[in-house]
């Protein structure tokens, strides 16, 4: 998974910053677990379609996109964590439940 996030991720580094190389980046660097340089491509996004540019080609779905990214990949790692390892006092075995 790692390599395919490196291609990904170099991938958009190349694309151009008003064609969406900021909302890739976003999404990329999130997948990476880089939530700070996400937050950075994502404020930069915000800045640049406040400017009202006319080559400024960032739309509102831009932005839905990546929250919804977020949000699954968020409840997704909610839902991992929930599952716990916990140790049997009698048997001394090991077995894994759903909180």
């Amino acid at each position: 998974m790692q390599g395919k996030l490196n291609q990904a991720l170099a991938s958009m580094q190349q694309e151009r910053r008003y064609e969406g190389q900021l909302a890739g980046l976003a999404l990329v660097y999130y997948a990476m677990g880089r939530k700070a340089d996400s937050d950075a491509a994502l404020n930069a996004m915000q800045q640049d379609s406040s400017r009202s540019q006319p080559s400024v080609l960032i739309y509102p779905s831009d932005f839905a996109r990546i929250y919804a990214f977020r949000a699954k990949r968020s409840a997704r790692s909610a839902i991992s964590t929930r599952h716990t390892k916990f140790t049997t006092p009698t048997s001394g075995t090991s077995r894994t439940t759903r909180s």
